[in-house]
Parts: C-alpha cells; structure tokens; sequence
C-alpha cells in the first residue's frame, strides 16, 4: 500500500516547489497552479484544511489538499470558484493504488474520501470497482486552438452566426458604437473586476447572492 502523509495547511508554501514539479508532469492546468490555488485558500478556506502527500516529500508521487466534509467523509479542496479539485497525481499510478493510503493517513475515522471534477484530459477515468465508485457531474466544452479565429468562426453554427450578426446591426442602428477592449496589466485589474460585479450584481446572480463584488470574498480573489 501505498504511504500518504498528512500535514497542515499552513505550511503550503514549502511544499511549493514539489507541487510544481509535479503540476508539470502531470500537464500544466493553470487551474491547478499555485498562482490560482493560493488565492482560492487565501479568501476561502475554512483553516481545517490539509495538504496530503504520497511518497517522498522531495519527489511526491501524489499531493492533494482536501477538507472535512460532513459525517466521516473528506474530499479536495474545491470552492465554487475552482473548475478542479486540488488533486495531482503521477499518471503511472492509478487511483485503485492511491485511495486505499490516502483513507488511512487522513485525521479521524474517514469512510470516504471524494476526489472531485477531475479533468479527463489530464487523468484518466478509472474503473468502478473495489474501493472506487465514479460519478458523472457535467459535460463541458473543449475548443483545441488551431487555424485562425475566421477558421473557428466560419465553423459555429448558422443560428450563432447570424443571431451575433442581428445583435450588432441593432446596436448600429441605435448609434451604440461596440469595441474589444483588452486589459493586460495588472493595476487595470481592480477596475476591471469592479465593472464585471456592477453588471451581476444588477443581474439575477444579485437575487441569490452569488454576484462577484469588489468587496467581496470573489471579488477581491478575482
């Protein structure tokens, strides 16, 4: 069986570099790196965190972070705001070698631990059976990006195409001239995530509460 560590969440920053060496290996999703995950802990963890590791800490062959969930289960680490689970691991190992240490290692008595919304461009899908049970959660869009945006264009669908056509001869006709405003640097950002809030928080997003706001926790994480 296959040995996990358990260790607290604070000291995520010296397990940065193996974390990274690691992200590398298994594909390089920017949704998993530090530069996404530190903010997402920063603004929204509970502080009952824990950052778990199989193998040497020098050269892991698996990291996670994952909270407490109600009753004797854990899962990763995954605010709304995070498309993936906090869950990397060496893709010569399987998810049947993995669980079965990573139960033992975690505080308590766990019976379960989810690891959730992984991406099957980077980890295979594994069998059910034994100490593993799958569940679909929704299927999302890919767009590879080959050729040019006019390649991509002219292959959307007819009704797109010329919906986007209609909607920009109404704004012409009502003298509402439309631009594509790129912002890069970083002191525009602020202004950038306060203008997007503005316009959810006067959407139905305001209703449920869900809205971004610069002075929200998502606001300031954006």
């Amino acid at each position: 069986m296959l040995k996990w560590t358990c260790h607290p969440i604070a000291g995520l920053a010296e397990w940065l570099p193996a974390w990274q060496a690691l992200l590398k290996q298994v594909g390089g999703t920017p949704l998993l790196e530090p530069d996404f995950v530190l903010p997402l802990l920063e603004h929204f963890s509970d502080g009952r965190e824990r950052l778990l590791c199989c193998g040497e800490p020098e050269a892991p062959i698996a990291l996670a972070i994952l909270s407490p969930r109600r009753g004797l289960a854990w899962e990763t680490f995954q605010p709304s705001q995070a498309p993936l689970g906090a869950w990397l691991h060496d893709p010569r190992y399987s998810f049947s070698q993995l669980l079965p240490g990573l139960l033992r290692a975690l505080p308590g008595f766990p019976l379960v631990a989810g690891v959730t919304q992984q991406d099957p461009a980077f980890v295979p899908r594994p069998e059910n059976g034994g100490y593993i049970e799958t569940l679909d959660y929704i299927q999302t869009a890919c767009i590879p990006i080959r050729g040019t945006f006019d390649d991509y264009w002219s292959a959307r669908g007819k009704n797109l195409r010329q919906n986007m056509k209609k909607q920009r001869n109404k704004l012409e006709k009502e003298n509402i001239a439309t631009r594509l405003e790129i912002l890069r640097r970083p002191e525009q950002m602020p202004q950038a995530v306060a203008d997007y809030g503005q316009l959810e928080s006067s959407s139905w997003k305001a209703e449920g509460g869900t809205a971004i706001q610069a002075d929200n926790a998502q606001g300031r994480f954006y």
